[in-house]
C-alpha cells in the first residue's frame, strides 16, 4: 500500500514519466528455511532479495532478469547514471542501466555478499561458494542442480578446482578492499 502511495504520488504531480524507482530491501529471512528464522546466514533466504528498477519510457517492462548477479552495491552507481553525475572513484557497484534498458553489456561474473563478522559468499552464475569466518569448513553449492542449498559437495572430489577457484575470486576480492 505504501509503495502505491508513492506511485500514486508521482502520477498525480505528473512525475511519474521522469523518475527512476528502484525498490529493494537490504536482507531477507530464514523464515524457518534450513532451521533458521535469522537472517546472518548466506542462504539464499537470507541473502537474495528483491530489486525492481522502473523508469517509463526507458526501462523494459515485465521483464525478470535472472541471469546477471546484480547486488546493492549497484544501487547508487545506476542512480549516478541516470542523474549524469560521475560515480565516486572507490565505489565498487556497477551501473544497471544498460540491463534494465536491455541493451548488451559485459557484466561482472561474479558477486560478493558479506554478513556479521566477514562471513562471505561468493555467487557464480552456478555456484554459491560460502566461507564463514574462523570455521576451516566451506560451503559450496551447485544452485542449478540443488536450488535449495541442501547439499554441500565442497568435499567432493569432483569439486575441488571450483573450490580452488571460488576460493581466489574471493581473495582477490579481499586484496582490492580498502578498509581506511
Amino acid at each position: 500500500a505504501e509503495i502505491g502511495r508513492i506511485l500514486q504520488t508521482l502520477d498525480d504531480t505528473g512525475l511519474a514519466n521522469n523518475t527512476l524507482v528502484i525498490l529493494t530491501s537490504d536482507h531477507g529471512e530464514g523464515l524457518g528455511h534450513h532451521n533458521m528464522v535469522r537472517k546472518n546466514f548466506l542462504y539464499d533466504e537470507a541473502a537474495k532479495v528483491p530489486m525492481v528498477v522502473a523508469f517509463p519510457g526507458r526501462t523494459r517492462e515485465g521483464i525478470v532478469d535472472t541471469e546477471h548477479l546484480v547486488s546493492g552495491v549497484d544501487i547508487f552507481p545506476t542512480i549516478c547514471d541516470y542523474a549524469g553525475a560521475a560515480t565516486p572513484p572507490k565505489m565498487r557497484g556497477l551501473s544497471m542501466r544498460q540491463l534494465v534498458e536491455g541493451k548488451a553489456t559485459e557484466w561482472r561474473p561474479f558477486v560478493i555478499t558479506e554478513v556479521t563478522q566477514g562471513n562471505r559468499m561468493v555467487r557464480t552464475r552456478d555456484y554459491k561458494f560460502v566461507a564463514y569466518n574462523g570455521d576451516p569448513r566451506v560451503q559450496l553449492f551447485d544452485r542449478r542442480k540443488d536450488p535449495g542449498e541442501v547439499k554441500n559437495i565442497a568435499d567432493t572430489p569432483s569439486a575441488a578446482d571450483l573450490v580452488k577457484s571460488h576460493k581466489k575470486l574471493l581473495a582477490d576480492w579481499e586484496a582490492k578492499l580498502d578498509y581506511h
